[in-house]
């Protein structure tokens, strides 16, 4: 240490160093965080978080796990507002797969499915590759009029594939592709929501598919 340290040597300036040296690690680890503006975790207890994947990471296009902390009950995964999956919180924790379609950039966040004005900041991923869209509900549309009644839902899938169908969070039914890829159920709705939420999920290639259509209330 001869030659490298001044003759005005001062106790004080060894303990900054050491802390310039022990933080710049972190700032070059954390770099990406910072400059992507997104907060590095919830700013408070009740926020829902993404833990993995991490921002700013990359992810490869089709079927992608993410995980986290929440408040205990459910919360959805969205893409730019499309929902990927949903998943159960339990003591906390949470994890759920969906399908990230690609390719390039592209935006995620989770919600509380109670109070949804509870979610993270949306959060920035790159998708390498890109995956084919294989669900699509095509009945009923938004534009239909709900009355309570018998209700069809149908859509188009991979052929084989099982589709289980909600109504506002509730399992209404199943379905299977045909070799057309054309699936349909039906089921009697006692009384339509103002605004229903109807969702297929696709077993096989964990697609999600939603339409809100508007009823008697």
């Amino acid at each position: 240490m001869k030659g490298l340290i001044s003759p005005n040597f001062d106790v004080s300036d060894l303990v900054r160093l050491a802390i310039v040296l022990s933080l710049g690690g972190f700032v070059l680890v954390n770099r990406e965080s910072f400059s992507s503006g997104v907060p590095l975790g919830p700013t408070s207890p009740n926020q829902p978080w993404i833990e993995k994947p991490i921002s700013s990471s990359e992810v490869k296009a089709g079927l992608v796990t993410f995980e986290g902390t929440a408040l205990d009950g459910q919360v959805e995964v969205l893409e730019n507002g499309r929902i990927v999956c949903v998943g159960s919180v339990i003591n906390g924790r949470w994890t759920a797969s969906g399908k990230l379609f690609g390719p390039g950039p592209t935006f995620v966040f989770v919600r509380d499915v109670a109070q949804k004005d509870w979610q993270s900041p949306p959060m920035p991923l790159t998708v390498l590759g890109n995956a084919p869209k294989t669900l699509m509900i095509t009945g009923p549309l938004p534009d239909e009029f709900l009355q309570p009644g018998r209700l069809m839902i149908k859509g188009h899938g991979k052929p084989g594939d099982a589709v289980v169908l909600t109504y506002d969070g509730i399992i209404v039914g199943k379905a299977t592709a045909n070799s057309d890829g054309k699936w349909w159920h039906s089921f009697y709705l006692n009384q339509p929501r103002k605004l229903g939420r109807i969702r297929a999920f696709s077993q096989a290639e964990g697609e999600v598919d939603e339409v809100v259509v508007p009823g008697a209330g």
